[in-house]
């Protein structure tokens, strides 16, 4: 009863079944001001829930509300800064009737674009864009591609139809990158790694390269990339800039990245060997940690190509170049691949070589370091 005073005299009357009415229009006005305006950050704070089709461009925070199957073309386009995609648990799709085993993915003797989600195609790129998981991307020659600072890609599947191992040479996948950054950069605050983009808590198989990276600033961390390779080759990572504008200060750490590559006899001819990790043309001051590059087709970590200034420490390179894997890699002799390697003929020097858990490295390894 004291209670209930208490609120009559605050200007609140008591009725039956607990209801109140206010008998000051004033409060009334403002409550219910004031519910609106919660009503209204809500509705500019969470994603809408949209019904995609293919070749979506979006602008606004998006999350996905069914699956998306796209015939030969790309799935969605970010062209905005400060843009969150939600896959919310749903699949992108890429199927083709002259594609790598009826998708999207290219065979050895095509070229495609096909992209599952990309930021527009710009040198610069867009700013603060998510892709968020769970959910997952097949069957595109892309399965994403950014550029940018602030972009961050996370808990995402990326994945395409698994090469065939049933006979030697039989991957006839072509090129097709499961996650594509063509320009990561800096910002003053980013330093030293991150704030370029980020790239967490992804698995990424059956394409030809997991990650090719083409910027600055860029953290990989805490991924699974695993049985990738194409007819021309296969890589778990790829960092790659030029003379004139090198990858920098990128961090890769606590990633498992093994069964990478295919080692075919075609490719042994070219520049770019198999590896579970490469870095060249012009990368940086990289800080390569913690990660497990194991039973790689071809090299474990491979510097060239003016990749200097980088610290290799505390991974676990063990394995690689040693298996044919049922067919996936072709057989290499003994001593051809290294666990870990630096050739210097093509200008890598003043890397750091730390005690890493490996069996074998090239005449470019300092003494001691494969532990």
């Amino acid at each position: 009863m004291k209670n209930q005073e208490n609120q009559a005299a605050a200007g609140t009357e008591f009725q039956a079944g607990g209801m109140s009415t206010n008998r000051n229009p004033g409060v009334a006005v403002k409550t219910a001001i004031y519910i609106v305006a919660l009503l209204l950050a809500g509705a500019f704070l969470a994603p809408p829930a949209h019904a995609l089709t293919c070749n979506t461009v979006v602008t606004t925070n998006t999350t996905l509300t069914a699956d998306l199957i796209c015939n030969n073309t790309w799935g969605i386009e970010i062209n905005a800064n400060n843009v969150t995609v939600d896959l919310n648990g749903h699949t992108i799709s890429c199927v083709s009737d002259t594609g790598y085993l009826g998708s999207c993915q290219p065979t050895s003797d095509q070229v495609s674009t096909a992209t599952g989600i990309a930021t527009n195609s710009q040198s610069t790129g867009y700013h603060n864009v998510v892709i968020r998981g769970p959910g997952v991307i097949t069957g595109f020659a892309f399965g994403i591609s950014v550029a940018g600072t602030g972009i961050r890609v996370e808990g995402v599947t990326i994945t395409g139809p698994s090469a065939p191992k049933t006979e030697e040479f039989s991957n006839h996948r072509g090129e097709a990158v499961g996650i594509y950054v063509f320009s990561s950069q800096c910002n003053l605050a980013s330093v030293g790694g991150g704030g370029g983009v980020t790239l967490l808590y992804n698995e990424i198989f059956n394409q030809g390269e997991g990650v090719d990276l083409s910027g600055s600033c860029a953290l990989i961390g805490a991924n699974f990339i695993h049985d990738n390779g194409e007819f021309y080759g296969g890589w778990g990572i790829q960092v790659f800039g030029d003379p004139i504008n090198p990858s920098r200060n990128n961090i890769i750490y606590d990633n498992t990245i093994v069964r990478n590559g295919v080692n075919y006899p075609t490719v042994n001819t070219l520049t770019i060997p198999n590896a579970g990790v490469i870095f060249g043309g012009g990368d940086k001051s990289t800080v390569i940690f913690s990660n497990n590059i194991s039973g790689n087709c071809g090299y474990g970590i491979f510097m060239q190509g003016a990749a200097d200034n980088s610290l290799i420490t505390e991974n676990v390179v063990v394995n690689n170049g040693t298996s044919s894997y049922g067919g996936q890699c072709y057989p290499a002799s003994t001593g051809k691949y290294f666990d870990l390697a630096e050739y210097n003929a093509g200008g890598a020097s003043g890397n750091i070589w730390s005690p890493n858990t490996c069996k074998t490295e090239s005449a470019g390894i300092p003494p001691g370091i494969c532990m």
